[in-house]
């Protein structure tokens, strides 16, 4: 008997784990990434079209006048002027509709409010009332990376207001989803996550495993990132990260780095099904940022193994794409190396982020969020 349940229990380990809802940043109804994307089916036309959400900084933004220098190593100077940005802006919110009070948003981190609002547009794209869940073991595990609102903060300290530290803390990223919508667990139910540009893909390893060992019904699963401030963009720039025209050029002669962009998704973790995952380090490599060709390598091996699927039926592959020489080029060598052996047909690689930029926590979502739609269209690989 306990043979037997032990052999059940690993079956279902195994189980896909399905994407039922999706929701991005959502200001008024639907829902909206930079380049004018309010729906899935926006984000489609985006790509199909070959449009970007690429623009200026705005002074209201940052002040280009202020910090632009052509010279990426003049202090305290920027040398980019464009981000792929929101439409609208993020300080907007409905915040009545969220039940937060007036207080608590004069001195919250927008991506908070943002965030919530995602979530529940994730809720409406699954055709689940976000009070069903109240009160439900559902697990909440948000991407994080930069921290622009706290940064922006401490330069008004004397000023300091009662929801300053809760307003700006990482960790109310998560714990504000739990809060708002009544999502019932113990202190470990609710994971804000930073491991940078790959977090929302860390996010969504834990949430897969967490269902898979039962001990959660749902995961919420979601990443964030706003640009709020010029410091994250210097301390960016001053490690040679991101490029002079803000131009991302995956997998081209032309890449000198990557353009950010802001962006929110969330996933109520059937609009696919994640049949596996896995996580690793390339351990020590010639700077702690550089990425390995044998680690890459081993990772997609991993998740395949665990998906317990054969690289050969594998026609389309979203890469990470950063757009910089050294990382496309390894990125490039690990997927051949995977998949190169005993194709009859090319394997055909892009990002997200030649269209979008880079997000840097949002991203891993992101490039997900972009492949669904083309599984209703098999072949439309844009």
């Amino acid at each position: 008997m306990g043979s037997e349940s032990q052999s059940e229990s690993s079956e279902l380990s195994l189980e896909p784990i399905a994407i039922v809802g999706m929701g991005r940043f959502s200001i008024c109804p639907g829902c909206h990434l930079p380049g004018g994307i309010s729906s899935p089916s926006h984000m489609w036309d985006l790509l199909s079209q070959k449009r970007t959400g690429w623009r200026e900084f705005t002074p209201d933004r940052i002040n280009l006048d202020g910090y632009y220098h052509p010279d990426c190593n003049r202090p305290g100077s920027l040398h980019t002027r464009r981000a792929t940005l929101l439409d609208k802006d993020p300080r907007c919110i409905d915040h009545s509709f969220l039940g937060l009070k007036e207080a608590e948003v004069a001195t919250t981190d927008p991506n908070q409010q943002i965030l919530l609002e995602v979530v529940y547009e994730a809720f409406e794209s699954a055709a689940e009332p976000w009070e069903k869940f109240a009160g439900s073991k559902t697990r909440v595990f948000i991407g994080n990376f930069n921290t622009d609102h706290s940064t922006s903060q401490m330069f008004d300290i004397d000023f300091a207001q009662h929801y300053t530290t809760i307003g700006g803390s990482a960790s109310i990223l998560s714990k504000i989803v739990n809060h708002v919508f009544n999502l019932r667990g113990p202190c470990n139910n609710n994971i804000t996550i930073d491991t940078a540009c790959s977090s929302s893909m860390y996010a969504i390893q834990m949430a897969v495993m967490s269902i898979r060992n039962g001990d959660w019904d749902v995961a919420i699963v979601g990443g964030r990132n706003l640009i709020l401030s010029p410091q994250m963009q210097q301390m960016t720039a001053s490690l040679g990260a991101l490029s002079a025209t803000s131009t991302s050029h995956a997998f081209d002669s032309f890449a000198d780095g990557y353009g950010r962009g802001k962006g929110f998704d969330s996933k109520y973790a059937i609009r696919a099904l994640i049949r596996g995952t896995a996580v690793n380090s390339n351990s020590r490599k010639a700077g702690i940022s550089h990425p390995g060709i044998k680690g890459q390598e081993a990772l997609i091996q991993s998740a395949y193994a665990n998906a317990k699927l054969p690289t050969a039926d594998t026609g389309y592959f979203e890469c990470h794409g950063t757009r910089t020489p050294v990382r496309d080029a390894v990125e490039v060598a690990a997927i051949r190396k995977v998949f190169a052996a005993h194709r009859k047909s090319p394997l055909l690689i892009r990002s997200v982020k030649t269209n979008l930029r880079h997000s840097e926590s949002v991203s891993g979502i992101t490039g997900i969020i972009e492949c669904v739609p083309k599984l209703a269209l098999p072949g439309s690989y844009v």
